[in-house]
């Protein structure tokens, strides 16, 4: 007999829409709540060696917000907080009030997977690369047992195309490999 937050939709935002986030900054202000806009959406951030869709804001996301909900005025939940930048920029600009939360409608059948299996299943293909070729995406290691081993990719293999699209970088093939659901077949091409 838990209350239950309702869901929305991260699509029926627009920039300049107010949110609302609430979470627990520096693990010790339980259910602190901050006001702010959408600043942007579909802003590609990279986190953790991985580019993610997020929506911008310019609520305030502290450590200890991480995982908490970014509510629309209508209290319908539109977004999982996840990041922020902070510290100076390059020019010695001090960076404030740029977080960032992944859209609602992009985890909502990783929820269900949650919910049904017990676990999320990400598609993986098995290597690594080093991308200072500049034609491709060098292969420097590929994974015993994985997806890759079993295409016949080698070390030393140039990843040109995966997905039909051109790539050089790890990150350009995980956001493509992320777009599709395990067990999918995409179609790779290799400089050997």
């Amino acid at each position: 007999n838990l209350p239950a937050v309702a869901v929305g939709s991260s699509a029926n935002l627009i920039v300049g829409d107010q949110v609302v986030a609430i979470g627990n900054p520096l693990g010790e202000l339980t259910a602190t709540m901050t006001v702010g806009y959408v600043s942007a959406k579909d802003r590609d951030v990279t986190t953790e060696g991985k580019t993610i869709n997020m929506i911008q804001t310019d609520a305030a996301i502290n450590s200890g917000n991480s995982g908490g909900p970014l509510f629309n005025m209508k209290g319908e939940v539109i977004g999982i907080t996840t990041a922020k930048y902070s510290g100076t920029s390059s020019s010695g600009a001090s960076i404030e009030s740029i977080g960032f939360a992944i859209p609602m409608d992009d985890v909502l059948d990783k929820i269900q997977e949650l919910i049904n299996n017990g676990y999320v299943s990400t598609p993986y293909m098995g290597i690594s690369v080093d991308n200072r070729m500049g034609i491709g995406a060098y292969v420097v290691s590929v994974e015993p047992g994985s997806s890759a081993h079993y295409a016949g990719i080698e070390p030393g293999d140039i990843l040109v195309y995966v997905d039909n699209t051109r790539i050089t970088t790890m990150d350009e093939i995980n956001s493509l490999i992320y777009g599709h659901e395990v067990g999918d077949t995409i179609p790779v091409i290799i400089y050997r």
